[in-house]
């Protein structure tokens, strides 16, 4: 979940008991102290708790952030991914042995984008490689709201300018980081994609 407070956004991180009562609340405020959209969490065998998602930078574009905490919510280490002071949003995380892959939308230029995808060692948040594929005719200018499901499928969406109107622009990439569709809505004016879902 987030927490909002004025005009930032924090990533926020519960822990029910199985009754429903709250045994604690921790939260992670990212180093631009902006707008922190998390999209998805996973927890090892160990009961450490990994967060994944958005982070504002100094620059006011979005970073990938990928906060881990331990079995009791406390923080241990953050570590955010850019490529090209753009855009970047991580979008879904799965702890593989010793590391954790998270994966997401990366802007390599204004109105081109990629996935990218890191392999990160889970004790110390280190990144260990980075694959980078390349969507070919995807020409989001600003990416608004990311949702995966549970078969590793990612749908963005957003806006792209075209002749100077914005269109809504969607798109659905699936567990291989390989385009299936891409899909703009124009309804006549400006139009922009704010929210995202998927049903089963």
């Amino acid at each position: 979940s987030a927490i909002e407070e004025q005009s930032s956004m924090d990533f926020g991180l519960l822990k029910y008991s199985p009754s429903g009562n709250l045994l604690w609340a921790s939260s992670w405020d990212g180093p631009a102290n902006g707008m922190d959209i998390p999209a998805d969490l996973d927890i090892d065998q160990e009961g450490s708790i990994y967060l994944v998602g958005g982070t504002e930078s100094l620059n006011t574009f979005s970073d990938y952030a990928i906060v881990k905490f331990d079995a009791n919510g406390g923080y241990l280490w953050h570590n955010t991914y850019d490529y090209a002071n753009l855009h970047d949003a991580a979008t879904s995380i799965a702890i593989h042995s010793n590391n954790i892959v998270v994966s997401g939308a990366s802007a390599s230029a204004f109105n081109s984008w990629d996935y990218a995808t890191l392999i990160m060692d889970k004790s110390d948040g280190t990144i260990n490689d980075v694959k980078r594929t390349v969507v070919s005719g995807v020409g989001l200018d600003n990416v608004v709201a990311v949702t995966s499901d549970a078969n590793n499928n990612t749908y963005i969406t957003g806006y792209v300018e075209i002749n100077g109107n914005r269109n809504i622009q969607t798109l659905k990439i699936n567990g291989n980081f390989d385009l299936e569709w891409v899909k703009n809505f124009d309804g006549g004016l400006e139009d922009v994609g704010r929210a995202i879902g998927v049903d089963e």
